[in-house]
């Protein structure tokens, strides 16, 4: 059996380099008590979020520069979600209306955060 091995964002960063972050978050309780309606309500504004933070990436990627990534806290290539408190202590992401627990865990649920990483050799 053989393994890949995921890359690390630090391997992308250059001594002297630009980092962008970024916090979406969606929330809704129009539906609460009905169990149904609830749960579309809680897809769709998994869906919002989500392309609220395409939306960025587009727009960075047209106003900005042209090839970046833009990983998420959480996931493989950024695994640490300490680095949330850092996301949001660098732009204020409690005005977006999310929060992180004392485990970073971000609510609403419908929330996401990360960084834009702008280097040409950069892949997931």
């Amino acid at each position: 059996m053989t393994f890949e091995v995921s890359p690390n964002i630090a391997q992308y960063i250059e001594k002297e380099d630009y980092l962008g972050a970024f916090v979406v978050s969606v929330k809704s309780e129009i539906f609460k008590d009905d169990k149904y309606l609830g749960l579309l309500e809680t897809l769709l504004c998994n869906v919002i979020a989500e392309a609220a933070s395409e939306y960025m990436e587009r727009r960075v990627s047209k106003d900005i520069v042209p090839t970046f990534l833009r990983p998420a806290v959480g996931y493989p290539i950024l695994p640490d979600h300490s680095l949330k408190k850092v996301v949001f202590d660098l732009i204020d992401g409690e005005k977006t209306g999310a929060k992180l627990s004392p485990a970073f865990a971000m609510s609403p649920l419908s929330s996401v955060c990360g960084f834009y990483l702008c280097n040409d050799n950069a892949k997931y």
